[in-house]
Formats: C-alpha cells, sequence, structure tokens
C-alpha cells in the first residue's frame, strides 16, 4: 500500500492546510509545493478520511481517531527528494496512469481526476 505524507497538527500550525504543507515538506525535503484548490477557500480540503488508531507506542500516541485532511499538491520542478528515514521508509514517483490503477486510494481517485482535469 502506498502512503501519502502526513502526521499530526503541532501547536504552532495554524490550520489543516499548513500541516499538510509542513509534513509533505518534513517527510519528502520538496519546498516547492503548490496546493491545488477544490473551492474559493484554500483551507478546504480535497477528502477528509476518519479512522480508528490503536495505540502506537513508538511515536507514544494513545488509541484516537484519525481525521485526514487531504490536500493536493503539485511541484513545478521535479527536486532531489530526501526522505525522512524517522517518517517514511521509502519513496515513489508515480504516473497518473500508474496513481490511477491503485486500489488503495478508493473515492479519493476520482476526485484527483476530476480536480486535475478542470486545469
Amino acid at each position: 500500500m502506498l502512503l501519502s505524507p502526513g502526521g499530526h497538527m503541532d501547536l504552532e500550525d495554524k490550520n489543516p492546510l499548513i500541516t499538510a504543507k509542513r509534513e509533505a515538506m518534513e517527510e519528502t525535503g520538496l519546498d516547492n509545493l503548490n496546493e491545488i484548490q477544490t473551492t474559493n477557500d484554500p483551507l478546504v480540503p480535497i477528502d477528509i478520511d476518519t479512522h480508528f488508531i490503536k495505540v502506537n507506542t513508538r511515536l507514544n500516541l494513545p488509541r484516537h481517531y484519525h481525521f485526514d485532511f487531504r490536500y493536493l499538491f503539485s511541484i513545478d520542478k521535479i527536486k532531489d527528494i530526501k526522505i525522512d528515514e524517522q517518517e517514511s521508509s521509502c519513496f515513489k514517483w508515480l504516473s497518473l496512469e500508474e496513481l490511477y490503477t491503485e486500489t488503495n486510494y478508493g473515492r479519493i481517485l476520482d476526485k484527483i481526476k476530476d480536480l486535475l482535469s478542470r486545469e
């Protein structure tokens, strides 16, 4: 299964969009992220997923419901990826065709296709 960069909000994060951008930058080293907006309000994510997380002793997190505020970013130039080994175990670029064959992304793929077709 492929996982996108993500994480929890820090106290200094003013909103979920800032968190999403910060986490993506921390985990990949990319600093040229441009949000693809879903609405006129940039804080509205492309998707929100809620799921239960079991106790994580490695990160010292109790069991909790996790709310994924999913944002879509583009980059204008591919740069060297610097994976934070503490956060991610691997990295893989996917073409849109490869992404569209991934079964783990479910309904978000339709939203991505729709957004990209508008550009």
